[in-house]
């Protein structure tokens, strides 16, 4: 695991691992939905990602591989980021339900993550073809099809 995560830190400072999008996606997104991570990453490399694309203070929290015990397409993930988000961002009063979120993945694994969370789910067909993530609610082909146009689409996607 540290020869892992000394090879990803060096490799990370030479290029960036961002899908195409998601500089001008995420800051568009936060100031419209509180946003989190759910990755099967180590955080010391999420955090690093982030900060190297300075798209670090968008995030209200990260899930990561540490976080669980039980990967995707196991649902752990998201069930925690739901409590994390009604535990920091919403109140008891008016709690954020599952299908309010919106999951933007781009394995299948997420997409079946996502949807044993009883989560909406737009499946980015980076790593994967459109096929292959056919499973999502929505399939798009990179994060750069989001836009403000598509918004009411994402919108539709969740429930409340």
């Amino acid at each position: 695991v540290q020869r892992k995560t000394r090879y990803v830190k060096s490799l990370l400072r030479k290029k960036s691992v961002l899908l195409p999008g998601v500089r001008r996606v995420v800051p568009m997104l936060a100031r419209r939905y509180p946003l989190a991570i759910v990755s099967g990453a180590l955080r010391q490399e999420i955090l690093l990602i982030l900060k190297q694309a300075k798209l670090d203070t968008y995030f209200h929290f990260i899930v990561s591989a540490e976080d669980v015990k039980k990967g995707k397409p196991h649902p752990e993930g998201y069930q925690l980021a739901l409590k994390l988000m009604n535990q920091q961002v919403f109140t008891q009063d008016w709690p954020l339900v599952a299908g309010e979120c919106l999951v933007i993945e781009d394995s299948h694994w997420g997409v079946q993550s996502a949807h044993a969370a009883k989560m909406p789910c737009v499946g980015v067909a980076t790593s994967y073809s459109k096929q292959a993530m056919r499973d999502a609610d929505w399939v798009i082909g990179t994060v750069a099809d989001i836009k403000q146009t598509t918004l009411p689409k994402l919108e539709s996607l969740v429930v409340g």
